[in-house]
């Protein structure tokens, strides 16, 4: 299901932004994550660069928090995915878990103008032997391999769209290798479809 309009910024608290002052307006919100759009509206690429630099939400440089970002230049501008989750460990008899915290992703066009659509989504996932998980509560988690894809209604006509899921999403195994993270998104603009992944 897409979110299909013109995102205004409210005229009352409801919906509420995310935060104080952060400069977003929440579209969708369920039990588990956030789904926000800027609460202004911008139009040149300059614009938007100058708004999120004032949003920046860095990375924080620890070894625990994994980092994801990735850029496609296309006609007109380009397309941006940046996002972050903590990464915690640990060990028990049998088996060994990842929690992935404190997970965001931000999604943009940097251009003049909106996109069609922007459909952004958070992966995490393990390699290692016998991997196991259970799908968090809440819209649009599904299993993808040994991981989970949390992948929100996407939102139409927009320039920028940012994910936000704060609770930890557990994956176990006999034995780990790695953990990853990754923000990702589709970009629907000028009639093509544009898929950019972090790293």
């Amino acid at each position: 299901m897409l979110f299909v309009g013109t995102i205004q910024a409210p005229a009352s608290a409801d919906p509420a932004p995310v935060g104080s002052d952060s400069g977003y307006v929440v579209v969708e919100q369920d039990g588990a994550g956030v789904v926000s759009v800027p609460d202004t509206s911008l139009e040149t690429a300059k614009e938007k660069e100058a708004w999120l630099a004032e949003r920046d939400q860095g990375f924080q440089t620890s070894a625990t928090t994994l980092k994801s970002n990735g850029s496609k230049s296309v006609s007109g501008g380009y397309l941006n995915v940046v996002g972050s989750s903590s990464l915690t460990s640990g060990c028990g008899v049998f088996s060994c878990w990842r929690k992935f915290g404190s997970n965001w992703g931000d999604f943009s066009w940097i251009g003049s103008g909106n996109v069609s659509t922007i459909q952004g989504s958070l992966k995490w996932w393990l390699s290692g032997v016998n991997v196991t998980f259970s799908l968090p509560a809440g819209a649009g988690f599904s299993a993808a391999g040994s991981g989970i894809v949390w992948e929100p209604a996407g939102l139409n006509n927009a320039w920028h769209e940012h994910l936000d899921y704060p609770a930890n999403v557990q994956l176990n195994a006999t034995i780990v290798n790695n953990a990853y993270f990754t923000a990702q998104a589709d970009f629907l603009k000028g009639g093509t479809w544009y898929h950019v992944q972090g790293n």
